[in-house]
């Protein structure tokens, strides 16, 4: 009977001790999960936003810049002069990698390293557009042995107000990119992450691996549609890869009625980048709830041996007492034994 009684004091203990530090765990991991959870969630959607905002202003910067260009490119009817200054205009910013012009004869006139583009661009949507006065943005293009542009054109009129061409700078996407990322630091400091941009169709317009422009559709690749994004941006949700592995936030860029295409600017971190503080937590749980329970089974055994003391002490006596053995009185503070 001791030895149960013990046994009994022991597992009591242990059952009293294990529940709410359990329940403690389960509250304090709950509570951890949340707040990293909302952690990311704002850190992906804000640095989705400021994504878009540094796209939009960089794209007006750029219209505004060609407009002025579009009015004070021609002197006097200059042809030479016109696309000289043209050309310096393009030399002097990074983010063109070349141009192509078509004066009003229909000469056209590509930089060397796009000689390859002028059939699509006679063909193009945006050359229709310059062509009766409005700048308009291409779509992304992805030629055999060109990297990954896209321009806006812009008719050039001379000092009559006549349209006396069409030009159309085109863009580094990579240097765009990363004119972007530099808006992102902040972000980044909080919670890593990755970004890049897709147009209404999933492909990747813009990202650091230029590699996959042109070449990877994100809808495709997770199972997804363009209106699973526009939801996850209305509802200010964040969307999961198709095998759950990965987060995203998504936030289109301004609407224009003066682009071929609908961008969309995708920020992405990966679940258990995300959750790998919550696994740490998990480990320093386990390890304390270790260590408190078997300081408690320790410190519960040495009290149930005090306490079961007088009980064995008796027992003992009594089974003296039936081998015909004088039973003596046991000093004990236990008196109801």
């Amino acid at each position: 009977m001791p030895v149960r009684l013990q046994t009994r004091l022991l597992s009591y203990s242990l059952i009293i001790s294990t529940i709410p530090l359990l329940c403690l765990g389960i509250i304090s991991y709950s509570t951890q999960r949340s707040l990293i959870e909302n952690q990311v969630k704002m850190t992906l959607r804000t640095a989705a936003y400021h994504a878009a905002d540094t796209t939009d202003r960089f794209i007006d910067e750029r219209i505004s810049d060609l407009a002025y260009l579009s009015r004070h490119s021609i002197e006097s009817d200059n042809k030479s002069h016109s696309l000289n200054f043209l050309k310096k205009y393009v030399e002097s910013k990074p983010i063109y990698s070349g141009y192509i012009y078509v004066n009003k004869d229909g000469d056209v006139i590509p930089s060397e390293e796009y000689n390859d583009i002028t059939p699509y661009f006679i063909n193009s949507k945006s050359f229709e557009k310059s062509s009766a006065g409005i700048q308009y943005l291409s779509k992304v293009y992805k030629l055999d042995r060109e990297k990954p542009f896209f321009w806006i054109s812009t008719p050039i009129y001379t000092n009559d107000n006549e349209i006396n061409g069409v030009f159309a700078p085109t863009f580094n996407l990579f240097y765009l990119w990363k004119t972007i990322e530099s808006n992102l630091t902040l972000e980044r400091e909080k919670f890593p992450y990755t970004a890049f941009m897709i147009n209404h169709e999933g492909w990747i317009v813009s990202e650091q691996n230029e590699d996959n422009i042109m070449k990877t559709n994100f809808l495709e690749e997770n199972n997804l549609s363009l209106d699973d994004l526009i939801a996850s941006d209305k509802q200010n949700e964040l969307i999961q890869s198709k095998d759950g592995k990965q987060l995203f936030a998504v936030k289109p860029i301004k609407e224009r009625t003066d682009a071929q295409e609908q961008w969309y600017v995708i920020t992405e971190a990966n679940k258990k980048v995300v959750y790998a503080p919550l696994l740490q937590l998990i480990d320093r749980y386990l390890m304390i709830g270790l260590i408190l329970l078997i300081g408690i089974l320790l410190f519960v055994y040495y009290i149930s041996k005090t306490v079961v003391k007088p009980v064995v002490s008796m027992a003992e006596g009594v089974e003296g007492y039936k081998k015909k053995k004088k039973y003596n009185q046991i000093e004990s503070t236990y008196h109801e034994l």
